[in-house]
């Protein structure tokens, strides 16, 4: 399961933090059953955008996206017993119970890929 993200520039929600965020991806299976993993377990999390100067006035960002994988058997881990061959749905959890408490981010490229 992969998925790119970034953390939204110039929004105050970005800059008042300014560190990497994390947060959750749940997977739901046909008969309910979910298990969740933060993406901090794959060390750190979405990178704060870095600052630059130089192009007119003030601090310019651009937004950079980065992919974060997740091997769909690492879902299983917790002993969820969740189906992986009848995933039903994926939700991103955010805020403070599942994650960073602050932030702003987009999503993009959200895949699943079977070898």
């Amino acid at each position: 399961f992969s998925f790119r993200a970034a953390q939204a520039t110039r929004h105050p929600n970005t800059t008042a933090v300014l560190e990497d965020l994390t947060f959750d991806v749940t997977l739901r299976d046909g008969a309910g059953n979910t298990s969740t993993i933060r993406i901090g377990a794959y060390g750190g999390g979405i990178e704060e955008p870095y600052q630059r100067t130089g192009c007119g006035t003030g601090a310019g960002w651009a937004n950079e996206f980065e992919t974060v994988m997740i091997r769909l058997e690492d879902f299983l881990a917790d002993g969820s017993g969740v189906d992986l061959s009848d995933v039903e749905a994926v939700r991103f959890e955010f805020g403070g119970a599942h994650g960073s408490a602050l932030g702003r981010l987009a999503l993009d490229e959200i895949q699943f890929t079977v070898d």
